[in-house]
């Protein structure tokens, strides 16, 4: 194995806004290049800016799903078919317990792709929805 001598001007890394993502990207570069801690910047998109994360862009997207959960037939269908994967969601993390009110699939599918991304084992009762969920 061959070590690559890079300079921490060698280097540009971007996280989204989320307090998370940037200490993720922290982690990484402390383990990439532990003698340069101090001398690398993260670039942080803007919530406006962010594509990765369109949901808090401020482009409309959430006022149109509120929209939809008012008034389209087939999303409140759609919706009523997943109450019970919802439920077990509720009950089991600690977001939605704390806060029910604040319900979001891609969420949800968060939990999911997290656990996994770090080869966490998933809780058993949601470990059965994750399919339905991603």
């Amino acid at each position: 194995n061959e070590m690559i001598d890079l300079k921490p001007e060698d280097v540009y890394a971007q996280s989204t806004n989320f307090n998370r993502t940037q200490q993720s990207c922290q982690s990484f570069l402390e383990g990439f290049l532990p003698h340069s801690y101090y001398s690398l910047s993260i670039h942080i998109y803007q919530a406006k800016d962010d594509f990765l994360n369109a949901w808090d862009s401020g482009n409309g997207l959430q006022e149109k799903v509120a929209h939809l959960q008012q008034f389209d037939k087939e999303f409140e269908r759609q919706e009523g078919e997943h109450q019970e994967i919802r439920n077990s969601l509720c009950a089991h993390l600690p977001y939605f317990r704390e806060y029910p009110g604040k319900f979001l699939w891609v969420y949800s599918g968060d939990y999911y792709v997290c656990n996994e991304s770090h080869d966490h084992s998933l809780h058993d009762d949601l470990s059965l929805h994750r399919d339905r969920v991603l």
